[in-house]
């Protein structure tokens, strides 16, 4: 199959996670992919989304989120771009390393569930490669996943 792109934005509020939701099952389903990543795919891209209105961007409504869908070479990538607060680096070099600087949490203690934190871990967790990058004031997040 030939390179597929669809571009799309998104105001950043939390309502339009199932009109993103749509779009990524929508552009998916061309694919005939496995459902398990389907689900992946668009677990780690909602959970993006949602770090971005709720941390990026502090849930203002003015703001929005570039996002592209791409299929290519047995691969799909999304890419989430913003102009809101980046990621802190020692955030994305614990996480890039796997580094058991931020805690591990008890499955079956939810008191030791963080409060904020595990949607980065669970993005990098659901993805093949995952990769930012922040400069002159845009932010760009992007997931592949190999298929």
């Amino acid at each position: 199959m030939e390179k597929v792109n669809t571009v799309f934005r998104l105001p950043t509020s939390l309502e339009n996670l199932e009109t993103l939701s749509s779009a990524i099952r929508q552009f998916i389903a061309q694919l005939e992919l496995d459902p398990a990543v389907v689900y992946q795919l668009e677990l780690a891209t909602c959970e993006a989304f949602s770090n971005i209105v709720r941390h990026g961007v502090n849930h203002d409504p003015e703001q929005s989120v570039g996002v592209t869908l791409s299929y290519a070479d047995g691969g799909v990538e999304i890419v989430l771009s913003d102009s809101g607060k980046p990621i802190p680096q020692a955030i994305l070099r614990a996480l890039a390393g796997r580094d058991k600087s931020l805690p591990e949490p008890d499955p079956h203690r939810q008191a030791s569930w963080p409060e904020s934190g595990i949607g980065l871990k669970l993005i990098f967790a659901m993805m093949d490669d995952v990769s930012y990058r922040s400069q002159e004031g845009r932010n760009e997040l992007i997931l592949i996943k190999h298929v």
